[in-house]
């Protein structure tokens, strides 16, 4: 089995969201009582939230350049960012990386479209919403998805809590409506 790397640090919680995410999921397909082997290079989020609110770009970029180097050093074999707000500069990272990278951003627009989902609704911080990256990433949708996509990044910039994607036909309900009118 590969070892994996994680960045992390940069929400914890998403940080152990992707440790026990990995953990099951391997579990669960290897069927054994077996546990993966993970790396975590916990960086400061206060200095990358600083490098974004900013937009020092490169040094973010160096940031988590650092933390793969750390992680390819620890004997990973590929990494993940533990976090959507990072993936603003992923491009760049996955350029120079020392690593193989998966990108949050690709597998979730992956599982949107594996999924059949006819819109999507992203929720984020302001850095992760106002940047485009899922709007981008899931343009194969509908016109209409990508519009909600564009207007939820304007009506919620709220402060960095965790990102979360919902079909918004859930129980064969819309709540594009209802999520719109939360007051955050």
């Amino acid at each position: 089995m590969k070892k994996v790397g994680i960045v992390g640090g940069i929400g914890p919680v998403s940080t152990l969201d992707y440790y026990s995410g990995i953990i099951n999921g391997c579990r669960a397909k290897a069927n054994d009582d077996n546990y993966p082997e993970i790396v975590i290079d916990s960086i400061n989020m206060t200095e990358m939230l600083s490098y974004v609110s900013n937009e020092d770009w490169d040094s973010l970029v160096n940031m988590l350049l650092n933390a793969i180097k750390n992680l390819a050093n620890a004997g990973a074999n590929f990494a993940a960012i533990a976090s959507n707000t990072p993936h603003i500069v992923f491009d760049k990272v996955q350029k120079k990386s020392a690593l193989p990278l998966i990108s949050i951003v690709e597998a979730t627009s992956a599982y949107v479209q594996e999924r059949g989902c006819k819109s999507v609704v992203v929720l984020g911080t302001r850095f992760t919403m106002s940047n485009g990256l899922y709007s981008d990433a899931l343009t194969h949708l509908s016109s209409k998805t990508a519009q909600t996509i564009a207007n939820t990044a304007l009506n919620f910039s709220f402060n960095h809590y965790k990102v979360s994607i919902f079909e918004t036909t859930l129980f064969g309900k819309d709540l594009t409506p209802s999520l719109s009118s939360i007051s955050w």
